[in-house]
C-alpha cells in the first residue's frame, strides 16, 4: 500500500526538497550535455514495500534502459535513471544504437554526480559514486531489482522526478536512500 507523504509530513518535506535540489542540479547537468531544456515534474516522496512497487509506481512491460548508480560514504543508497524512448534518446545524442549504453553510462554518470554534489551541499554529508551499471529489462523488473538492493530496509523511501526532454520520453529519475542515510539526513534537519 502506498503511502504518499503529505505536504504536512515534514520528513516528505525534507525529501521532496532535497530530491528537487538534487533533481535541479541533475536536470542542468543532462540541458548542458545535451544542449537543450530539461523541465522537471515537481518531485514525489513514497513510502513503498517490495509489494506495494508494481501497483504503486504504475508498472508495465516496456522495457527500459536503466542506468544505476550506487552512493557510497555518509549518503549512501541509489540513483537510478531510467528511459523507454531509447531510439529517440539515441537520435539526440547522435549516436547508434550500439552506442547508446556506453553514452547513457556517462551521461549517469555525470547526472548522478551532479545530484549527489547538491546533496552533499544541502546537507553536510559527504559521498561518492560507483561506475554506473547499465541494463535493459522490464520497468517492474527493473524497479523490483533496484528495491531489492535495499532488502530489509522496508518501508522504502523513493523520491522520483520525472525530467522531460523536447521530442522524447521523460527520463525517470529516482534517488532511494539508504535507511542510514535517512536517519543522518533528518538529524542534520533536527528530527
Amino acid at each position: 500500500m502506498e503511502d504518499t507523504v503529505t505536504e504536512t509530513d515534514m520528513t516528505g518535506e525534507v525529501y521532496g526538497e532535497l530530491t528537487n535540489i538534487g533533481a535541479s542540479h541533475a536536470a542542468t547537468a543532462m540541458s548542458e550535455l545535451l544542449n537543450t531544456t530539461v523541465r522537471l515534474d515537481p518531485p514525489v516522496a513514497r513510502r513503498l514495500t517490495l509489494g506495494d512497487v508494481e501497483s504503486d509506481l504504475e508498472m508495465d512491460e516496456s522495457d527500459l534502459l536503466l542506468v544505476l548508480i550506487a552512493l557510497i560514504g555518509e549518503l549512501e543508497g541509489h540513483v537510478c535513471l531510467m528511459i523507454s524512448d531509447m531510439q529517440a534518446y539515441a537520435d539526440l545524442l547522435g549516436v547508434g544504437m550500439s552506442e547508446l549504453d556506453g553514452t547513457m553510462a556517462e551521461i549517469g554518470n555525470i547526472v548522478s554526480a551532479r545530484f549527489l554534489s547538491a546533496l552533499s551541499a544541502s546537507t553536510g554529508l559527504g559521498g561518492d559514486i560507483t561506475p554506473p551499471a547499465v541494463g535493459h529489462a522490464p520497468k517492474s523488473a527493473v524497479l523490483n531489482s533496484v528495491l531489492a538492493l535495499a532488502a530489509g530496509e522496508e518501508p522504502f523511501f523513493v523520491m522520483s522526478t520525472a525530467m522531460h526532454l523536447e521530442g522524447v520520453e521523460p527520463a525517470v529519475v529516482l534517488f532511494l536512500p539508504a535507511s542510514e542515510t535517512r536517519d543522518a539526513i533528518m538529524g542534520k534537519f533536527g528530527m
